[in-house]
């Protein structure tokens, strides 16, 4: 089943905006914390994300297997 809903590409575009933005101090304290945490919550989905398809491989190779 395909996640329409969740583009790889697409956070981790976002990921690299937030880091640009804190690596040339283009950020206020507050927002170099909102930045901080909105990266950590993308860093959560993608390693979700990975997880799953991780998971989904391991079902396809055991599949094969049999």
């Amino acid at each position: 089943m395909k996640d329409e809903t969740f583009n790889i590409k697409k956070k981790l575009d976002e990921l690299d905006k937030i880091v640009d933005d804190m690596q040339n101090h283009e950020l206020d304290i507050d927002q170099n914390l909102k930045a901080y945490e909105e990266a950590q919550k993308i860093i959560k989905q993608l390693e979700d994300k990975l997880a799953q398809v991780k998971e989904q491989i391991v079902k396809v190779v055991e599949k094969d297997e049999e």
